[in-house]
């Protein structure tokens, strides 16, 4: 079971970054949100977690200047 956890926030991670890509904040920012919460679950993803909440902001902060 741990191990299908580990599969599903490593898919969520890759879906977010293409979504960044793609400059799709509100759907990355859903499943950003729900990576948030495996993080409060405990996982030791929190770094590329942590990446990808930084590379929301970036893209963010293109799109909207």
């Amino acid at each position: 079971m741990k191990e299908d956890k580990t599969k599903t926030v490593l898919m969520a991670c890759a879906e977010v970054e293409t979504e960044l890509d793609d400059f799709k904040l509100q759907e990355a920012e859903a499943k950003l949100m729900n990576l948030c919460g495996a993080l409060a679950e405990g996982t030791k993803y929190k770094k590329e977690i942590d990446r990808l909440g930084e590379k929301y902001l970036d893209v963010f902060r293109k799109k909207n200047v």
